[in-house]
């Protein structure tokens, strides 16, 4: 019963790490500017880190999904997890992470949830270990190919991502439905059918840029109303954009803002309650037409 009982674990956090690494991997720029954001990881290293642990991520759960070598690739999942971890909290401590992006930013999770789920894993993964579980010495060519297969796809999908997106998981991306909940009471007054979702940051030069033109925007296109979004921090440090704006400054905390925008400047139109489209650092420029 007890080794049932760990095979089945080992296979659920096995299926939750392969998941996680296949979403990075289809939009791996995503891990990548979270991890530059860190700060204390050279650049020059971001990208080949970023690509080890996407590929690690899927070796490392198909691996515990199909069982095999679990006495060598459980301390090996261990020590990955262990590491995400203490990444994690040192980029908390510096304010440098304010969300997870352990599944591509395809859902949120505080992080606060996201370390605890980190530490039921590695405390699962730990004592599977330790009480030794129950392993076939028969390990057949194609359980070791689907692992060949694991990290060569995944490094396929991150070379390919990279650059562009394979898949825009986020919650964010156009056709989908726009949850006014998502801002809390961000949007508590009547919004008209169109109007532009702008994220910016104050440490931006291009948003910088961008103030200049949404002010043109929002004179002209008299049916899209503008919002600015801004990071909560930046309102309590009396620090938002100070120009002669001509457009709704709103803001959200940390955690939200990070995790609606990964990039800066980002844009939604929304039309009907539906995102229509999305631009990230390339102005709208159509809408001025």
């Amino acid at each position: 019963m007890i080794t049932l009982l760990a095979n089945s674990l080992s296979v659920l956090i096995g299926f939750i790490i392969l998941l996680s690494g296949i979403l990075k991997a289809v939009n791996a720029k995503l891990f990548l500017d979270q991890l530059s954001n860190l700060k204390f990881i050279p650049e020059s290293l971001a990208s080949f880190i970023t690509i080890l642990v996407i590929e690690l991520e899927c070796a490392l759960g198909m691996a515990l999904i199909i069982r095999i070598f679990p006495e060598n690739v459980i301390p090996s999942t261990l020590f990955i997890l262990l590491s995400g971890f203490g990444v994690t909290v040192i980029g908390k401590l510096n304010k440098n992470i304010h969300t997870c992006g352990c599944y591509g930013h395809a859902m949120w999770i505080p992080l606060p949830i996201s370390l605890l789920l980190n530490i039921v894993y590695m405390a699962t993964l730990s004592w599977i270990w330790l009480i030794g579980i129950k392993t076939r010495n028969d390990y057949h060519l194609w359980q070791v190919f689907l692992i060949l297969i694991s990290i060569a796809s995944s490094g396929f999908l991150i070379k390919q991502s990279l650059v562009r997106p394979i898949w825009d998981i986020t919650i964010t991306r156009p056709g989908r439905k726009f949850k006014i909940d998502w801002f809390g009471d961000l949007f508590s007054d009547p919004d008209p059918e169109q109007y532009l979702l702008v994220f910016l940051n104050k440490h931006c030069a291009v948003c910088k840029e961008w103030v200049i033109q949404l002010n043109y925007l929002s004179e002209k296109q008299q049916q899209i109303k503008i919002i600015a979004v801004l990071n909560s921090d930046l309102k309590t440090a009396k620090k938002g954009f100070q120009e002669s704006v001509l457009f709704d400054q709103r803001y959200l905390p940390p955690s939200r803002f990070y995790f609606m925008a990964q990039q800066f400047p980002t844009a939604l139109l929304i039309v009907n309650g539906i995102i229509e489209k999305k631009w990230l650092i390339q102005f709208p420029t159509e809408l001025l037409d």
